[in-house]
């Protein structure tokens, strides 16, 4: 009779045993690792997040377009863009073999090498070059419109005074209006061209 119960015991524990080997089965673990040539740069996510100094990890769980920004002192910025394909292993229906089903940890790392470029440095000389050309270039955007002189004032008394140097003749009080559609001063000359460089 206790033959009869330990029989009946081996089938549950090899099912259980079996059930807690698939419950421990592996998964894929994935994750960059960047580096940049000097190290010691600041990595950014896609999302503006910092990673940390290089070199750098992060994992990710999906694939596809990942961006990050490299920045360190003395170097220009580099945008990365890493195209992440998947392996054969994620690839539709093997996935859940190997995310279930194989009892180890697959490990998914991918390399990112940044060479950093290191920032010119402008000489003085030609900063101030390029700012007078861009200051003579500034002061032809707003020329004065030229003053048009316009008929006397008549003032009691009967003397006509000229109108005031600097200032546009507006009509007196009273006087006739043009007819709609006539423009009584000439049209003003087009502003001046910016001479190319």
């Amino acid at each position: 009779m206790e033959q009869g119960g330990l029989g009946m015991l081996r089938p549950l524990t090899w099912t259980l045993g079996l059930a807690v080997c698939l419950l421990m089965a592996g998964c894929v673990e994935r994750r960059f690792v960047i580096t940049t040539d000097p190290p010691g740069a600041i990595v950014n996510d896609e999302k503006g997040m910092p990673i940390g100094g290089t070199p750098a990890d992060k994992q990710f769980t999906y694939y596809g377009k990942y961006v990050f920004t490299v920045m360190r002192d003395g170097y220009q910025t580099a945008i990365v863009e890493e195209d992440v394909k998947a392996p054969w292993y994620e690839w539709f229906l093997i996935d859940f073999v190997s995310e279930n089903l194989v009892p180890w940890v697959i490990r998914d790392v991918r390399y990112v090498h940044v060479p950093l470029q290191p920032i010119q440095m402008v000489p003085a000389e030609q900063v101030l070059q390029q700012a007078e050309i861009l200051r003579q270039r500034g002061q032809g955007i707003g020329t004065q419109l030229p003053i048009i002189p316009g008929p006397p004032i008549p003032v009691a008394g009967g003397q006509d005074v000229p109108p005031p140097v600097g200032i546009n003749p507006t009509p007196p009080v009273g006087a006739p209006l043009p007819p709609a559609g006539i423009n009584p001063t000439p049209p003003l000359p087009p502003p001046p061209l910016p001479t190319p460089r």
